[in-house]
C-alpha cells in the first residue's frame, strides 16, 4: 500500500519507519525544513533503539522518502495524522495542527480515502472533524480513530509487536483498508466507535499512571512500617491479577504521554462534571512522590546543601529514550539548584541545556558529594562501588529508580538511600 504520513515527530517516525519495514511505501511530511533535512542526512532528534538503521535501510530501498511539502499523489491508500496537539490553557487541546493538515488532503483528494488520526485527541475530535469536512467536498471520505500505544524506548517493538490494535470507525469500508495496512502484524485488530476508541487511549494511560503512584504510596508505606519493599512487590507481581508491569517504586512516572493524558482525561471529565477522583489522586500522587524523594536528600543534609556537588546519572524520564519532558530529574536538579547545590550529570542519550554535563559517568562524579540515580540505564545497574566510594565525598547514593536494593552498599562504606527504605 502507499501510505502518507503527516508528522515527523516521536509517533510519526515510528509510524513511518514501521509501515516501511513491514513493505509499505511510505512518504512522510513534516513542515520543518532543518527537521527533514537532518532525517535526510541520518541525523534524528529523538533516540529509540534501531529506529535510525530501520529507517536508513528503507530510504536506500526507497519504501521510505521524506519531504517538507505535501504534494498530493493521487494513488494514496492511506493517509495517517501524527501530528503534534498542543496545550492551551487548563490543559485543553488545540488540534489546529490537525485540521490544517486535514485542508491540505481533503483539498487534494479524487477518490475515496481513510484518514487515521494517531495524535492523541480530545474524545469526539473524529466525529466532529467528519462533520466539518464534509461540507468542503463531494469526495467521501472516513476519518478513522486509531490511537497509538507507543512506549518511549521499545517503541518499535510495540508497534511492529503490538498486543492489539484499536481502530474506531463505523465504516465497514475503511475497516478492511485498516486491515489491509495492518495484516502483516498478525495483531488482534479490536473494533469498536471513534468516541470509544479516543477515550481507550486516555484510559490506558490514566490507568498505568495510577498503578505507578499506587506502589509508589505502598513503598512510602512500607518504609514508616519497617516492611521490605522488594517483597511487597513479589508478592503483588505474582497475583495474575495484577500483573508485574509498572509496579516499580521510584520518584514517579514522566514523559509526554501520562502527564499530558492524565491532565487531559481530568480536564474532559471536569467539562461533563465526572469526578475522575482515582485518576486525580494518582496525579498528585506523582507529584508528592518527586517532593518526597527530594526531602530524603534535604534531610539527610538538615536541608543545608549549599555549596554541595550532586553527580545525577540520568536525565531522560526512562531508559532508552531521549526524552526529559516531565522527567523527575527536572524536579530534582530545579529544586537542588534553588537550595544551593551545584549539579553534575550524565546520561548516555538526553540532553539538559540548562545544566553542565559530562561524557561519562565516572567524569560527572569526581569531585561530587553525593550521587542521585534518576533513570534505570543499563550502564548504571553494575558501576565499580570502590571506585564511587572513593570519588563520593559523602559517601551517600540516593537511588530514585531503586536499582541497587538487593545490594548491600554498606560493605562499600556507602549510604544508600532508596523509595521504601525503613526509616
Amino acid at each position: 500500500m502507499k501510505v502518507c504520513v503527516f508528522g515527523c515527530g516521536n509517533v510519526g517516525l515510528i509510524v513511518s519507519a514501521s509501515l516501511s519495514e513491514i513493505g509499505h511505501e511510505v512518504y512522510c511530511i513534516d513542515t520543518n525544513d532543518y527537521k527533514i533535512k537532518n532525517i535526510n542526512q541520518g541525523i534524528l532528534d529523538i533516540y529509540e533503539p534501531n529506529l535510525a538503521e530501520i529507517i536508513q535501510k528503507n530510504k536506500e530501498t526507497n519504501r521510505l522518502r521524506f519531504y517538507t511539502k505535501y504534494e498530493p499523489e493521487q494513488d494514496t491508500d492511506v493517509y495517517i495524522i501524527a501530528v503534534n496537539t498542543q496545550e492551551k490553557s487548563n490543559d485543553e487541546v488545540d488540534i489546529s495542527n490537525i485540521t490544517n493538515v486535514l485542508n491540505k488532503i481533503i483539498s487534494s483528494i479524487t477518490k475515496y480515502s481513510v484518514i487515521i488520526i494517531k495524535s492523541t485527541v480530545p474524545i469526539g475530535s473524529c466525529d466532529n472533524l467528519t462533520q466539518e469536512f464534509k461540507q468542503k467536498t463531494t469526495i467521501g471520505f472516513d476519518i478513522v480513530a486509531n490511537p497509538e500505544f507507543l512506549s518511549q524506548g521499545s517503541a518499535l517493538d510495540n508497534f511492529l509487536n503490538p498486543e492489539r490494535i484499536i481502530v474506531g470507525t463505523k465504516s465497514q469500508t475503511a475497516l478492511e483498508r485498516i486491515k489491509e495496512l495492518y495484516a502483516p502484524l498478525k495483531s488482534e485488530i479490536i473494533v469498536m466507535d471513534e468516541k470509544s476508541a479516543e477515550l481507550t487511549k486516555y484510559a490506558s494511560s490514566s490507568f498505568l499512571a495510577a498503578k505507578i503512584s499506587f506502589i509508589n504510596e505502598i513503598a512510602n508505606l512500607a518504609s514508616m512500617v519497617h516492611a521490605d519493599i522488594n517483597l511487597v512487590r513479589k508478592g503483588l507481581m505474582s497475583d495474575s491479577r495484577i500483573g508485574k508491569d509498572f509496579l516499580n517504586p521510584g520518584a514517579g512516572y514522566g514523559g509526554s504521554c501520562f502527564s499530558e493524558d492524565v491532565a487531559r482525561i481530568i480536564n474532559i471529565a471536569d467539562k461533563y462534571k465526572v469526578d475522575l477522583n482515582v485518576v486525580k489522586s494518582a496525579r498528585i500522587a506523582n507529584e508528592n512522590q518527586k517532593r518526597r524523594f527530594i526531602g530524603n536528600i534535604l534531610k539527610h543534609y538538615n536541608y543545608n546543601i549549599e555549596n554541595k556537588v550532586f553527580c545525577i546519572w540520568g536525565l531522560s524520564y526512562k531508559p532508552n529514550t531521549n526524552d526529559i519532558k516531565n522527567a523527575p530529574s527536572n524536579t530534582i536538579i530545579d529544586t537542588l539548584i534553588r537550595y544551593g547545590a551545584t549539579i553534575r550529570a550524565y546520561d548516555p542519550k538526553a540532553q539538559n541545556s540548562a545544566i553542565k554535563q559530562y561524557k561519562s559517568k565516572e567524569d560527572a562524579l569526581m569531585s561530587s558529594n553525593a550521587l542521585i540515580i534518576a533513570t534505570e540505564w543499563d550502564e548504571f545497574l553494575n558501576p565499580d562501588f570502590e571506585f564511587i566510594a572513593k570519588n563520593l565525598a559523602d559517601r551517600v547514593i540516593f537511588d530514585a529508580r531503586n536499582i541497587y536494593t538487593e545490594l548491600n552498599l554498606a560493605q562499600y562504606g556507602l549510604e544508600y538511600y532508596y523509595t521504601g527504605r525503613p526509616e
